[in-house]
């Protein structure tokens, strides 16, 4: 073929000419990629060698900036199929801060890639605050959101398994630490049993907890409220034989608790002692101890007070 013959398919032949394109561009892509150029990295950092009895307690960047001085298609390669990373390495460990510069031996690259063609540009250095571990058993305490209505309470004390859990962390923060909320539990409106699985609310502390969870039980009861009258006081004395006058008579007392349980209850249940023991005649103002069943949740007696007359022994001679 001359070259008449030549141009004239070049000239007339889109085929040829999308060749001679793609052609083009492939020797571009080619000698470009052996020009040198200058490219900033993102790197993630990373600590190694600190022994299971230190921590770090302040706040360390996540990531170093770097910069790459290559060919284009070393970088290019880099970009998409690299793995690099930086990694340091700590020297001796010990309690507090410790400066460590960073250069260009932190950095994990290809071994194409020259260390002395790459530079760490941001950071230049980290501090670290070093402190020991610590472990102790802390109690966990139950925590609300929102308000149980007034004819609502809750029964007894909820039951929280574990009662304690395991915080571990650093020194000068889990020695601060003397108890564990849980998330907050809602309460609105509800009745009954509630047993749930709740988070611990750690997200003040840098700390580790095990377990993460407890199990909490809790039951919400109905408020009853109920009026027991006429309850005669039992009165304690050593000589059975003093005439005895006591005023009031009787009491009332308004009695709260689970509704069913309320509802059972019988004015005989309640004890209303006057002590009196080692007295002589007179009249005595004596404040009443109240005995009620462990389920009633308050009780309200109407007096504060009873007045006791002791008289005079009514079987002695002479009378």
């Amino acid at each position: 073929m001359n070259t008449k013959k030549l141009i004239r398919l070049f000239k007339y032949s889109y085929q040829a000419k999308i060749i001679s394109v793609i052609l083009a561009v492939f020797l571009w892509i080619h000698v470009t990629a052996q020009n040198i150029e200058e490219q900033t990295f993102k790197v993630p950092l990373e600590l190694a060698g600190i022994p299971d009895s230190f921590v770090v307690v302040n706040d360390i960047p996540d990531f170093v900036e770097i910069t790459i001085n290559e060919k284009r298609a070393r970088l290019i390669k880099l970009r998409f199929f690299g793995n690099i990373k930086g990694v340091v390495e700590l020297p001796a460990v010990r309690k507090g801060w410790v400066n460590i510069p960073l250069s260009s031996n932190i950095i994990e690259i290809s071994e194409d890639i020259s260390r002395r063609n790459l530079s760490v540009d941001n950071p230049k250095f980290i501090e670290l605050n070093l402190q020991r571990v610590l472990t102790k058993d802390v109690p966990v305490r139950l925590a609300y959101n929102g308000e149980i209505a007034k004819n609502r309470f809750i029964a007894g004390d909820p039951v929280i398994i574990p009662e304690k859990v395991s915080v571990r962390g650093a020194s000068t923060i889990v020695e601060k630490i003397h108890f564990l909320s849980t998330n907050e539990i809602d309460i609105r409106n509800r009745t009954g049993i509630i047993k749930e699985l709740v988070d611990l609310r750690t997200r003040d502390y840098e700390i580790t907890v095990e377990p993460e969870k407890v199990l909490v039980e809790l039951e919400i009861c109905k408020l009853r409220s109920r009026k027991l009258a006429n309850i005669p006081p039992t009165i304690l004395m050593d000589n059975r034989n003093l005439e005895i006058k006591c005023s009031p008579p009787a009491a009332s007392i308004t009695v709260e608790g689970r509704e069913e349980f309320i509802d059972e209850i019988v004015p005989s249940d309640i004890s209303i002692i006057l002590n009196i023991n080692s007295v002589t005649t007179g009249t005595y103002t004596v404040k009443p101890e109240v005995i009620v069943p462990d389920r009633i949740l308050r009780y309200q007696l109407d007096v504060d007070t009873f007045s006791v007359t002791v008289l005079p022994d009514s079987t002695a001679p002479g009378r």
